[in-house]
């Protein structure tokens, strides 16, 4: 019997922790001659920024596939699924941070900047930056690469840690301007958001909407009403969405057996996975794996 196949995990740092890596990409290519020759679908223990200022290429985050373009930010949250498949002459800032290292002192900061613009239930992998917003991110991310490489010493990382800061709203303006300009939602609001970072850590044992009403203080009814108006979508709708993006990952890139992967995205009952799989992408299990290989 072939042993389990299992994402591997890029990990920044040999231990979870405040931990920060900016890196200048310049005139990068990498062009694999076959597909098969491509960089492993692999997942992170960090979020990414990749800022592209010009090139081209292409990528794939959790089954999307993406042009790489200039004047893009690339958003990889924390557990997506990305590939590099090729670079053509790319000039790129990539920054990546662990979750600890994230801006603290800020109310809004782990709400907002995390929850929001790295998700994986509503997500805009790609980000186009105004032409005029050019500057100040180029200004940032270079500020950040000479602090990175300076000499450690008194203030380094608070120095760092805010100029991720001063990023992260940029971005967040931009993104929250988008969001609301696709679907007339409010992106910032408090109690949606929180729902997202306790479903995040809970969707694999915690798949009924009272137990997240509950944590969060509210009926189930009061926090269905709520993300209905955020999102257009109720919290079960929600907590499917995101057990079920987490069966693709598994049922794409590894040979677990669909049994396996209900049992560890904490389903008694395969029969059950599979419904729910089937309402939220009109396929079973098994007419997903198949369609992978056609």
């Amino acid at each position: 019997m072939p042993k389990e196949q299992k994402l591997k995990w890029m990990e920044l740092g040999s231990d979870e922790g405040e931990v920060f890596f900016i890196k200048h990409l310049d005139e990068f290519t990498y062009l694999p001659k076959k597909p098969e020759f491509a960089e492993s679908p692999h997942r992170h223990n960090f979020h990414e920024l990749i800022w592209v200022r010009s090139g081209k290429g292409s990528q794939d985050i959790d089954g999307q596939l993406l042009k790489v373009e200039p004047l893009n930010f690339y958003l990889i949250a924390k557990g997506q699924v990305h590939q590099f498949l090729q670079a053509e002459s790319v000039d790129a800032y990539v920054v990546r941070f662990t979750d600890d290292f994230r801006p603290v002192g800020y109310a809004e900061s782990k709400l907002h900047f995390i929850d929001v613009i790295f998700n994986n239930v509503r997500t805009i992998p790609a980000l186009k930056i105004a032409f005029g917003d050019v500057a100040v991110f180029d200004s940032l991310f270079s500020m950040m690469m000479r602090e990175f490489d300076a000499p450690d010493g008194f203030g380094k990382k608070a120095v760092l840690r805010h100029l991720l800061y001063v990023a992260l709203i940029k971005i967040g303006q931009t993104l929250g301007e988008r969001l609301d300009e696709y679907d007339g939602t409010d992106s910032q609001d408090d109690l949606f958001q929180r729902f997202l970072a306790l479903l995040e850590q809970n969707f694999k044992t915690h798949h009924d909407v009272a137990y997240y009403a509950a944590e969060l203080a509210v009926t189930p009814r009061q926090l269905s009403e709520r993300t209905k108006r955020v999102i257009g979508k109720t919290a079960k709708q929600l907590i499917e969405d995101r057990v079920t993006l987490e069966a693709k990952r598994n049922l794409r890139f590894t040979n677990k057996s669909i049994k396996t992967v209900a049992y560890e995205l904490g389903f008694d009952d395969p029969s059950y996975f599979s419904k729910v799989f089937k309402r939220v992408t009109s396929l079973t299990p098994q007419n997903f794996i198949d369609q992978l290989s056609m």
